[in-house]
Order: structure tokens, then sequence, then C-alpha cells
């Protein structure tokens, strides 16, 4: 028992100190709109982080993924990181990190942006039968890491919203009120036009 209340202790530490509470909102928000809510739980530098991942930076393979997320055997994650933090992270590829291209090369709408970021992308195989999975971290230039992976899940919290019949991504309350918010719009306009035509009633005396 008291080695229960140490870890559930611990587990409420670990959560005070990643700003849980403040984080879970905008999860469940993320649901809502996206259909999925996620959290990549990691560690780094000998400490339990919890980070919230946007949906869009979570890629599957479609027919992989076409039975549920249960059937997904690979998940990539794209992020941009910034290029110092990347070098501390990977202080042996440092140079090679220096030399990288920015992510605004990539992206024209971030042409504007001063941002000093590069693209990475890490990703996750599970281990099928006898064979070890795969876990990487590389960029267009190099290969950060590439290691076993040895779990049988993926390192992310997901809450969906409303889990489609197939397929890894989940419906969003957003793309459920679609129809109707367009109804509402066209009756709107309707209404808007109608004023502007004066196409109210009028008394005459």
């Amino acid at each position: 028992q008291r080695k229960a209340k140490k870890l559930d202790a611990f587990c409420y530490g670990i959560y005070y100190e990643n700003n849980y509470y403040d984080m879970a909102p905008k999860i469940f928000r993320d649901a809502c709109v996206f259909g999925e809510g996620i959290i990549h739980s990691y560690a780094e530098h000998g400490r339990v982080k919890h980070e919230r991942v946007l949906p869009y930076e979570i890629l599957t393979d479609y027919l992989e993924s076409h039975y549920g997320p249960e059937s997904t055997k690979t998940i990539h994650r794209i992020k941009n990181i910034d290029r110092t933090e990347l070098m501390e992270a990977f202080p042996d590829k440092a140079e090679t990190i220096r030399t990288m291209a920015n992510t605004s090369v990539f992206i024209s709408a971030s042409q504007r942006s001063v941002a000093d970021t590069v693209t990475v992308v890490e990703s996750w195989r599970l281990p099928i039968g006898s064979k070890p999975g795969r876990h990487t971290i590389v960029t267009g230039d190099a290969t950060l890491q590439d290691e076993t992976y040895e779990e049988d899940f993926f390192p992310f919290s997901v809450i969906r919203y409303n889990p489609r019949m197939y397929g890894f991504y989940s419906q969003g309350m957003a793309e459920q009120l679609t129809p109707l918010q367009i109804e509402i719009n066209r009756t709107l306009i309707s209404i808007q036009r109608s004023l502007y035509l004066g196409g109210t009633h009028k008394i005459f005396v």
C-alpha cells in the first residue's frame, strides 16, 4: 500500500511538472475540432515529459490503418524544432544540424518567418512476430537516431471524439456540424438579401 501511494504521488507530481492540467482542456478541444486529442509521452534528460501533439502532425498508412487504430503498426510524426534545441539534443550531429535547410525553405507561407527551425520526422514501427520494432528520428539530411523499439504500443495517449467505421482518424464535432452550419449560412444569406432589397412589410395610411 505504501508503494502504491508513492507511485500515485509520483504520477501527480509528473502531471504538475508538465502542466498536465492546463494541457488537458486543449487536448479535449483538439478532439472536438479535429477528431483526436493527442499527448506524446517521452523521456528527456532522465525526466518524464508530456507534450501536446497537433493531429495533423501524425501520419499513418491508409491501408495499414484500414481496420482502425488497433491495426496500425507504423506511425510518423512531423515536427518543426528549433535548430539550437535539436543541436543540444544530438550534440554528435551538431555540425550536420547547423547546415540543414530552414523549414521556411519548404513552406511558402512561412517565408516571412524569422524562426530558425528545422523539420524532423520521428517514426515508430511496432514489433511483429519475432521481428523487433524500430524507432528513428530523421531529417532530410541525416539520421539522428535509429534504435530498436520493443514496446507493443505507441508513446501517444489519444482521446477520440467519434471514431469512424474504418481508418485511423476520427470525426470531430466541427465536421459533424458542417451540414447544419451550411444550412444556417444559407438561411442567414437569404434573410440578409431580403433586408437589402427592402423585402419587409409596409403600412400605407
